[in-house]
């Protein structure tokens, strides 16, 4: 099991995970998988890693880079594509999106990360400062000591006992069925979220709120999707009068899934509950459509194949994909461009 990952992550000099990048070749499609930590990967092997994986199917004509960071979306991905992508001659632009890039939170989310950006006149990030942060801590010996010694893994692994004993109950799937159901107006009541006596299930509001069909969406629900929109319309703009093309993929939560990251889910205790296909995604697709991107659906690929296959695609204890998760995202991605450029020559 996923107890702890010894993987080896080799950074260029571009900042990014792998080799240093060469000169591109003359008549190769150079294609970029942009996203958060699935894309940086590193609980997995790099030649195991969707991009890689991807490189193979494409042959030589295509070359892939895969560039993500943790808790990146879509702002950071747009600030770092205008200020460091565009040097990396791409012909092609895969975003891979997923749900916290759309939670609320002074954190990794784009909410967050908004409230430390400066912006032009045309709403494009231009600079960050987090001095002013409540989570700036200043990095000394004792802290990273302190670090070190809660990311071990008998910490980590007597915490969630303690947790799990002492602090909170198990989830209820009838709990978790009716916070999908609720009215909008009850869902966003501060009075009905104190009433709620398991903490788990606290946690997992945000996730929930992006789980709920979108017709029962809050406002602020809708506020926060509606602020990643407009970073995803100004990427597409920028990457259009770049003539770069931009695709869209918005990655499946294991929770969707039955059988898959059971070491999270038995011990938030909903070991068997699966998550409805996602009103994210509905919405996603929706944004590309709206603003012709072409989208990328791996929900429906990830669902087909745990339906045929036993084999898991996300980690037991770790909430990221295996490297049979990374192969499939590869072919699902592979057949869209198959498809695309069939489409495109008819």
């Amino acid at each position: 099991m996923d107890t702890s990952f010894s993987i080896l992550n080799t950074i260029n000099s571009h900042g990014i995970r792998g080799p240093e990048i060469e000169e591109k070749q003359k008549g190769t499609q150079r294609i970029l998988l942009l996203g958060d930590s699935f894309i940086q990967a590193d609980e997995v092997a790099f030649k195991h890693t969707v991009g890689q994986q991807l490189d193979k199917m494409l042959g030589d004509s295509f070359e892939v880079i895969q560039h993500g960071q943790l808790s990146w979306s879509p702002i950071l991905e747009l600030n770092w594509l205008i200020k460091k992508g565009k040097n990396l001659d791409i012909d092609q632009v895969i975003l891979f999106t997923y749900y916290n890039d759309f939670m609320f939170g002074n954190g990794a989310n784009d909410l967050g990360y908004s409230n430390f950006a400066q912006f032009d006149s045309k709403g494009f990030p231009t600079s960050f400062n987090f001095s002013m942060s409540k989570n700036e801590q200043k990095r000394n010996a004792w802290i990273l000591f302190n670090n070190r010694i809660k990311n071990s893994g008998t910490y980590r692994y007597c915490s969630v006992l303690y947790k799990k004993w002492f602090i909170y109950e198990p989830f209820s799937n009838d709990d978790i069925e009716m916070l999908l159901q609720v009215s909008p107006e009850k869902f966003q009541d501060p009075q009905f979220r104190a009433g709620i006596k398991n903490k788990h299930l606290v946690q997992f509001m945000n996730f929930i709120a992006l789980a709920r069909d979108t017709s029962l969406w809050n406002q602020k629900t809708n506020e926060r999707v509606i602020l990643s929109e407009n970073y995803l319309f100004l990427m597409n703009e920028w990457l259009t009068n770049q003539n770069i093309k931009l695709s869209i993929a918005h990655i499946p939560n294991p929770f969707q899934f039955e059988a898959e990251n059971l070491g999270v889910k038995t011990f938030y205790g909903f070991d068997n509950f699966v998550y409805p296909a996602s009103g994210l995604e509905q919405r996603v697709n929706s944004f590309c459509k709206k603003n012709k991107i072409p989208f990328i659906p791996l929900y429906p690929a990830f669902a087909q194949f745990i339906k045929e296959y036993s084999d898991p695609l996300y980690f037991y204890y770790d909430s990221h994909w295996n490297p049979t998760g990374h192969q499939l995202a590869a072919e699902t991605v592979f057949h869209f461009l198959n498809s695309s450029t069939v489409e495109s020559d008819e």
